[in-house]
C-alpha cells in the first residue's frame, strides 16, 4: 500500500473505494490500508468522474501538458494507421 501522503487520482465512471469512518479506522489499525476519501476531510484523494481518455486529457491541460499529450495520441494514431510494420 502506498504511503499515507501518497496523492491518489481515481478516473472512472462512478464513484468506488470508498470506506465508511468506522471501517477507515479499522482498516488503518490492522494495517490494511484505508480505501479511498473523498469527504470533507481528505487531503489527498481526487476523483474525475467521467470517461478514462476525458480525465486523463483533462489532467494533461491542467497541468499544461495539453498540447503535447495531443499531439502524442496523433502521433499514435498515425502509426497505428501506418501500412509499415516494423519487425
Amino acid at each position: 500500500f502506498p504511503n499515507e501522503d501518497v496523492p491518489r487520482f481515481l478516473v472512472n465512471r462512478e464513484k468506488v473505494g470508498e470506506m465508511d469512518e468506522r471501517m477507515r479506522e479499522f482498516s488503518r489499525l490492522v494495517g490494511r490500508g484505508a480505501g479511498l476519501n473523498f469527504g470533507e476531510d481528505n487531503r489527498r484523494d481526487a476523483l474525475f468522474l467521467g470517461d478514462c481518455d476525458a480525465g486523463f486529457a483533462e489532467l494533461a491541460r491542467l497541468l499544461g501538458w495539453g498540447d503535447e499529450l495531443d499531439e502524442l495520441m496523433r502521433a499514435g494514431v498515425e502509426k497505428v494507421k501506418s501500412p509499415t510494420i516494423d519487425r
